[in-house]
C-alpha cells in the first residue's frame, strides 16, 4: 500500500518563520535552501520519520483560514507554527509547541547581598 502523502498549507511569506517568496523560486521544501525556521523543522522531522508530503500551493492570507482548511480536510497540517486558542482547539488537534521559549522558575525569598554563600546554593 502506498504512504499516505501529508498536504501542508500556510503563508507563502512570514520571515523568517516561512520564506517561500523571498528566499524561493517556488513553495517547495526540497529545492529551497532558505524556506525559513518552521519549515526547516517540518523538513527535518518528516525525513527523520520518513514521511511524505507536500505544500499545497495556494496563500491563505489568514491564520483562521489555515485552520479552517485542516479543519475541513484541505489541509492535513499547518506549515506554520500557529497560536493555540479554546476556539481553535474545538477546530482541530495541536502538537506541543517546539518553537517557543518557555522558562520555568521557582520563588524563593530574596537574598540580601552578602549573605550569598555556597549553603544557598
Amino acid at each position: 500500500m502506498p504512504k499516505k502523502v501529508l498536504k501542508l498549507i500556510g503563508f507563502k511569506e512570514y520571515a523568517p518563520e516561512v520564506t517561500f517568496t523571498s528566499k524561493c523560486h517556488q513553495w517547495s521544501i526540497q529545492s529551497c535552501e532558505q524556506p525559513g525556521s518552521d519549515v526547516e523543522f517540518l523538513k527535518l522531522l518528516f525525513e527523520f520519520a520518513d514521511i511524505n508530503y507536500e505544500v499545497i500551493q495556494k496563500e491563505m492570507p489568514t491564520s483562521e483560514e489555515i485552520i479552517d482548511a485542516v479543519e475541513n480536510g484541505t489541509a492535513d497540517m499547518s506549515l506554520i507554527s500557529l497560536i493555540v486558542s479554546p476556539d481553535r482547539l474545538k477546530k482541530v488537534a495541536f502538537t506541543i509547541p517546539v518553537n517557543y521559549l518557555q522558562f520555568g522558575y521557582r520563588g524563593t525569598k530574596r537574598l540580601r547581598i552578602g549573605s550569598i554563600s555556597i549553603k544557598n546554593f
